[in-house]
């Protein structure tokens, strides 16, 4: 009897220290970096050069976050994913570019100028996405900014700088 109650403690016990290890382990993920920070540890892998021709943030159901970069420079594209808790490289993807700097040849407005202005539309937030495309002949950035429960789409001409496409959904 003493034998089968000390069996069932240390298995109680057992239970509790892996369910608070489980638990502690789910909170100990740190501070989300902001796309600013995942940004520059991508851009930083090129030596600074390149330009961002689309990004994401992809949430996992384990609870991470992925923030995933597409950038060209010369004659290559890469495709990076940047940790969103750590900040460890988990992709580095090079390929030499099916044509000469196709969508971004000829920019005036870099990334990180559109997604401050963006930002700016949007009074605040943070980059979800990002794309460059062309369309009828002009080049267009795509961008959605999230302000707390507000998402904010818009599209900015790259001759111009105006905001071409805007829409606000909460």
């Amino acid at each position: 009897m003493k034998q089968a109650n000390l069996v069932r403690g240390v298995a109680a016990a057992l239970c509790v220290c892996l369910w608070l290890g489980v638990s502690a382990a789910g909170e100990s993920r740190g501070t989300l970096l902001s796309y600013d920070q995942a940004l520059e540890i991508a851009m930083n892998l090129l030596g600074g050069a390149g330009t961002v021709t689309e990004s994401d943030i992809d949430h996992k159901r384990s609870g991470r976050v992925i923030y995933e970069f597409d950038i060209e420079s010369d004659d290559y594209e890469y495709e990076v994913e940047i940790d969103g808790y750590t900040g460890d490289v988990l992709q580095y993807k090079q390929e030499r570019a099916k044509g000469r700097r196709g969508k971004t040849a000829g920019l005036r407005l870099d990334a990180r100028t559109v997604q401050e202005m963006a930002r700016n539309q949007a009074g605040g937030g943070n980059v979800v996405k990002y794309e460059v495309e062309r369309d009828d002949g002009r080049v267009i950035h795509e961008i959605t900014v999230v302000d707390g429960a507000t998402r904010h789409k818009m599209e900015i001409d790259d001759a111009t700088g105006e905001v071409v496409e805007y829409s606000r959904k909460r």
